[in-house]
């Protein structure tokens, strides 16, 4: 006898116009902050045992609460929005902002989604060996890691 499979809440079989099957997820991720609008997060899988492992990975995020959804925000915005909420002495922003200068002029037009470890450990490297330059023309020598 054959196991019968299950699929997970919130999940279904869906045709694509290519005539591929895939399973499609869609699972409630709470509240949007901003709007106050529910959100959703929806993902395909092509086979029933990744949509049930993705399932249980989303959700014990959702109920943790670091569920992210996707976003076009690039590292430059993120940075901007998050010196801008800081409420600290002016002094304290500038040296904030200094301390951003490197990751915005590298990184600045990714998204911020697309950000990995091994970009930030590359700038880091950089920054050490003094080979990144800034758009005001200073040079990241060993003594800005030394902070």
């Amino acid at each position: 006898m054959s196991k019968r499979r299950r699929l997970p809440p919130g999940a279904k079989w869906v045709t694509l116009p290519s005539g591929a099957k895939r399973v499609e997820i869609v699972l409630d991720a709470g509240m949007n902050p901003a709007t106050g609008k529910r959100r959703q997060v929806r993902r395909r899988f092509e086979s029933e045992a990744d949509a049930t492992k993705a399932y249980a990975r989303m959700s014990a995020d959702v109920s943790a609460g670091v569920l992210t959804t996707r976003s076009t925000k690039t590292v430059e915005v993120v940075c901007r929005d998050w010196l801008a909420g800081r409420r600290v002495r002016p002094s304290t922003l500038a040296n904030y902002a200094d301390v951003l200068k490197p990751l915005r002029a590298a990184h600045g037009a990714m998204p911020v989604q697309r950000l990995e470890k091994a970009h930030v450990d590359a700038l880091v490297t950089s920054l050490a060996a003094g080979g990144l330059s800034m758009p005001n023309g200073d040079r990241g020598g060993r003594g800005r890691l030394a902070r």
